[in-house]
This record gives structure tokens, C-alpha cells and sequence, in this order.
């Protein structure tokens, strides 16, 4: 079951199961730089399965494209900095 799990993440087109992750990549890669706009994405229509919890992060880079995925990669890593700062 595991090596299947990495099979069909390292090559999700070959499998019937990597319907979703691809629909992810697809999403992922149709934002482009700077993404189609809050709300304008195609693929939460129903093209990706569990768009609303599993697969939230392509969404995100669908619609505010790479500058805003890095952004919200930014935003979790100061989070995780003031965590470790609080901490000690």
C-alpha cells in the first residue's frame, strides 16, 4: 500500500488513484505568477476532490498564483520563528 502511495505520488498520471493529485497539479500550475484572483479559481468547481480541506493549498496557488503561495509559505514560517522565540 505504501509503495503505491509513492508510485502514484511520483507519477500520478500512470494511475487511476492519482486523479487527485494531478487535478492539484493542474491547479497549481494554471495560477501561474501571480494567479487568476480571489474566488476565480476553475478547479474548487469540482474538477478537485476535497478542495476545501485536502487539497486547500492548490487552491491558494490557483488564485493568488506564486507570489501569494510564497507569501502564505512566509506568513507560516514568522509563525513558526515566534513560536520557537515564545518558547525560550
Amino acid at each position: 500500500y505504501r509503495l503505491e502511495r509513492l508510485a502514484i505520488w511520483r507519477h500520478p498520471e500512470q494511475y487511476e488513484k492519482g486523479y487527485q493529485t494531478l487535478q492539484g497539479l493542474y491547479a497549481i500550475g494554471s495560477g501561474g505568477l501571480f494567479g487568476r484572483g480571489l474566488g476565480n479559481s476553475v478547479q474548487k468547481l469540482g474538477f478537485l476532490p476535497e478542495a476545501q480541506n485536502d487539497m486547500i493549498f492548490s487552491i491558494i496557488c490557483e488564485e493568488l498564483g506564486l507570489i501569494g503561495a510564497g507569501f502564505i509559505i512566509l506568513l507560516f514560517l514568522i509563525l513558526i520563528w515566534r513560536f520557537f522565540v515564545i518558547s525560550t
